[in-house]
Parts: structure tokens; C-alpha cells; sequence
């Protein structure tokens, strides 16, 4: 996935890190007792983003796309 993305132009990562061995992050993904989450890729790009004419707020939008996994909300 990290060098399709990439040879299409994107940023691509793997990443990996001890919370993905936690309850909450299990929970979130409905993971079986035999089932193990091994990481997740971030993809981004570079430059300036397309912005559509939009009538929601950046922080509506960003509320609606972000799940908190364990405490509190910042």
C-alpha cells in the first residue's frame, strides 16, 4: 500500500505502536480474541488542498472524521 500510494504522488507511512495492543483500540476495530491489529498507513499529500465552497466549519468537519481511542477529548 506505502508504494502504490507513493508511485501515485502521495506521502505514504506504515505505522506501528504499542496502543494498538490496548482494549480500546481492540474494541474500536471489533477485534476476535485470535486477531491482532499490526499497524495502519497514513497517507497525505503535499501543496496547497482543493477546499470546496463549504457551509460546515473546519472543526464540524474534523469532528465528524476524528474517534478519541481511551481519555479524555482535548
Amino acid at each position: 500500500m506505502v508504494l502504490a500510494a507513493t508511485s501515485l504522488g502521495f506521502g505514504a507511512v506504515w505505522k506501528s505502536a504499542p496502543v494498538l495492543d490496548t482494549a480500546a483500540v481492540k474494541d474500536l476495530f471489533k477485534l476476535g480474541e485470535r486477531e491482532q491489529l499490526l499497524g495502519w498507513v497514513n497517507l497525505g499529500a503535499a501543496g496547497e488542498p482543493s477546499r470546496k465552497k463549504d457551509t460546515a466549519s473546519d472543526e464540524d468537519v474534523l469532528t465528524a472524521l476524528v474517534t478519541y481511542i481511551g481519555g479524555s477529548e482535548a
